[in-house]
């Protein structure tokens, strides 16, 4: 198995070259385009969990970072792009995938899986108290002192 997600949301980082960002967008252009067109629904189930962010500052080095962000991530489904460029474009895979590994700026990709975490104030009678005494909204601002007049 290649790339494949445990958890039902998931994150790949890609840092890339500067010059080599055409050829990267290219291959994630025809890999849009595989996900969507796929008849396996697997496939199509992936294309719309799967989405592409490019970070406005620079990665490291001073490369491009990309972030997939697979929210939800298909549970078992293999998201090697290789795999997926080769299932539907078989005669133009090698050179697509060349594209794609030669943008590159850093060893591969970085995988995570993302597991949530409860709410932090979950138990509401733990919550800071407002000035009548009832608890305060979740996520609202501690209460403040109002000067008596």
């Amino acid at each position: 198995m290649g790339r494949v997600f445990a958890s039902e949301q998931g994150l790949i980082f890609n840092a890339i070259r500067p010059d080599k960002v055409m050829d990267f967008e290219t291959v994630l252009a025809k890999l849009r385009t595989a996900l969507a067109d796929s008849k396996d629904p697997v496939r199509n189930q992936q294309g719309w969990g799967w989405k592409i962010y490019k970070a406005a500052e620079p990665g490291p080095n001073g490369s491009v970072l990309y972030v997939f962000v697979m929210d939800p991530a298909v549970k078992g489904a293999d998201y090697g792009i290789a795999k997926i460029l080769s299932e539907a474009y078989p005669n133009e895979v090698m050179e697509l995938y060349r594209m794609y590994t030669g943008a590159f700026a850093t060893a591969g990709q970085s995988l995570i899986n993302l597991q949530p975490i409860p709410a932090l104030n979950a138990n509401p009678s733990s919550a800071p108290a407002t000035s009548d005494g009832a608890p305060a909204a979740p996520g609202s601002a501690p209460p403040t002192a109002t000067p008596k007049r």
